[in-house]
């Protein structure tokens, strides 16, 4: 499996400075960021298995395998945690009657007092252990210390906590899900009464961007899939993060991923940051009280406007912002990417429809490490990797007169396509409709944490056929933004045009009106575009022995048309140009050329024959 550079840093760092056992390290992700550039954040674990790792500050972690190949590295398997557990000791419980929490609730969920290493310490010190519990038993134990606040483990924690204790039979609306910050909040739920109430492993992120979670931090939510069972149990879900930007963030990718739809939001008294705060300020009726009146996540409804005072105030004090970029500078003047939208792209077969979505989507994923979902009828999973793999390499991925991917670069490709890209396949035969679509999407949310969806084209989708087809498309149109908006995704449609006339002026560039079916593909999308080679639209001309045909250009110039955007943040009307180079399938900005390829004299990089084009 390829490592990243930062593991590579972690792993010389690692075996150099601490050479078995634990210990701590700087880190590469976040330490050049901050004021204390060589304060040691990153814990580090070594023993035969690699490297375990994770930063307390900006909540990287992961695991580096042993690199020796001449032995198979076994099967990461949570092993149990022995656990040295007994009477908490008097400061533990003077730490816990201060938080409100009785020793009654403090035996029941198996809390306990052991002496560990804590680095705000600068040695060991007496801490409160939270038991992680799995089918084989306690996998992992999370010690917070009682005087400073710091945090060190054994194993690593990847459920919530207490999730053995949720008895899904009690799921309703009256009995929900709830999901606190950390375990101080979840165990003032147990103690004041409220059924079912767990917490995330590793608290919120340090590192937020605009009160939302770095894409770069997703799989840092694996704890969401690890508990499907019992999300998708829950009719109705309650979130109590921290009243702070990281709880915001926190917050808002749990409902991302699970659908808010489900899921509500509490507010805490004034001077309460958190759950445990209410406790120890208000006592258990008003933990109650706090939970009883949450409210419905924003997805739809009646709210009043105090509702959305602070998304108000936000627009008022950073106006609306902008989406995330496609890629190229000119395009993103006409388009711009906005999670819980919906784009439909178009264009007469050849013109390169597919491979801009693909384009989007591999800036995306290489710049911000958005993740997505593909459903791409035309083109399976086994000839759509290496299209994407030509993209990360800028390679071709099959043998020909440019000079190759090697096969190093091809698995590294692989890796990452891996890591980036998950696939709707529909090799079972069964018939693929919108509604088994979107439930592999919730699941791709839930589990990967895709941002991107992509369903191409629309043509292949069975439909019902119990009504008439420009209702059924409307329908559709309206569950695709709908699972948009709730999922935080933005959702690519694919869709040809019905067959355009060349009345002797060319071939007509299509809009959205002139999609196959109705017209709420042009009323129903967020952006509108078309995709399209100029020369494939321009008249034909009669040669000399009478045949007609188009003139081929000297470039591989690519048209973006806008012909429709709902908001004027997001972009605008109007045409980009973009360059296109066949053996790597990127697009390429009008004036930059610049660092496609190391090879440009005939070994690789781009093509002599610029109208033979790989769409």
């Amino acid at each position: 499996m390829t490592i990243t550079h930062e593991e590579e840093w972690i792993k010389a760092t690692a075996e150099r400075k601490v050479g078995a056992g634990q210990g701590k390290i700087t880190c590469p992700f976040c330490s050049e960021t901050r004021k204390k550039k060589h304060d040691p954040c990153l814990s580090i674990n070594l023993n035969q298995d690699g490297i375990s790792y994770n930063c307390w500050h900006c909540q990287e972690n992961g695991h580096i395998r042993d690199p020796d190949e001449n032995r198979t590295a076994p099967a990461r398997v949570a092993k149990p945690v022995k656990v040295v557990a007994g009477e908490l000791s008097e400061a533990a419980q003077r730490f816990l009657k201060h938080r409100g929490i009785s020793m009654a609730t403090a035996k029941t969920l198996g809390v306990f007092t052991q002496e560990r290493y804590y680095r705000k310490v600068g040695g060991t010190a007496e801490g409160i252990g939270f038991p992680y519990r799995g089918e084989d038993g306690i996998y992992a134990v999370k010690h917070r210390c009682i005087e400073p606040k710091d945090f060190s483990w054994d194993g690593e924690p990847r459920s919530l906590w207490n999730l053995d204790r949720v008895e899904l039979e009690q799921f309703g609306e009256d009995v929900p899900l709830v999901i606190a910050e950390g375990e101080m909040d979840a165990i003032s739920l147990y103690e004041a009464g409220v059924p079912n109430g767990v917490s995330v492993p590793h608290g919120a992120p340090n590192v937020v961007k605009s009160s939302r979670i770095d894409p770069k931090h997703d799989k840092k939510f694996a704890f969401i899939w690890d508990a499907k069972d019992v999300v998708n149990a829950a009719t109705k879900i309650i979130i109590c993060a921290d009243d702070d930007p990281s709880g915001v963030a926190l917050a808002t990718e749990i409902a991302r991923r699970v659908g808010k739809a489900k899921c509500w939001m509490v507010t805490y008294p004034d001077g309460c940051n958190d759950i445990n705060d209410v406790l120890m300020k208000h006592g258990r009726e008003a933990v109650v009280e706090v939970i009883d009146k949450a409210k419905p996540w924003p997805v739809a409804g009646l709210f009043d406007a105090n509702h959305y005072s602070e998304e108000v105030k936000a627009l008022y004090l950073r106006g609306p912002g902008k989406g995330e970029s496609t890629g190229h500078a000119d395009v993103d003047t006409l388009v711009s990417i906005v999670e819980g939208m919906v784009t439909v792209v178009t264009g007469i077969p050849g013109s390169g429809k597919s491979e801009w979505v693909d384009d989007v989507m591999y800036n995306l994923a290489k710049k911000l490490s958005w993740k997505f979902a593909v459903c791409s009828f035309e083109n399976p999973p086994a000839y759509h990797i290496p299209k994407l793999a030509e993209k990360y390499t800028g390679l071709p991925f099959f043998e020909g007169s440019s000079r190759r991917m090697s096969s190093a670069q091809r698995d590294e490709a692989q890796e990452w396509v891996n890591d980036h890209f998950a696939f709707i396949d529909s090799a079972d035969g069964e018939p693929s409709t919108i509604d088994s679509i979107l439930e592999r999407a919730s699941a791709a949310v839930l589990r990967l944490g895709v941002r991107g969806i992509v369903i191409d084209p629309y043509n292949y989708l069975q439909m019902d056929r119990n009504e008439s087809e420009t209702n059924e498309i409307s329908d559709m149109l309206t569950k695709v933004r709908a699972f948009a908006t709730s999922h935080g995704c933005h959702v690519w449609f694919v869709a040809h045009p019905y067959k355009l006339r060349d009345e002797g002026s060319g071939v007509p560039w299509p809009s959205g009106y002139s999609i196959s079916g109705s017209a709420a593909w042009f009323s129903k999308a967020d952006l509108g575009i078309t995709i399209g080679r100029p020369w494939m639209h321009s008249p034909v001309v009669v040669d000399e022995t009478g045949d007609k045909r188009h003139v081929m250009p000297e470039n591989n110039e690519v048209e973006v048309r806008c012909w429709k955007c709902r908001f004027k943040w997001m972009g605008r009307v109007g045409v980009a140009k973009l360059d296109y180079d066949p053996l790597s399938g990127r697009y390429l900005d009008k004036i930059n050329w610049s660092g496609l390829s190391d090879d440009l004299d005939g070994e690789g990089g781009v093509s002599d024959q610029p109208w033979m084009m790989a769409y």
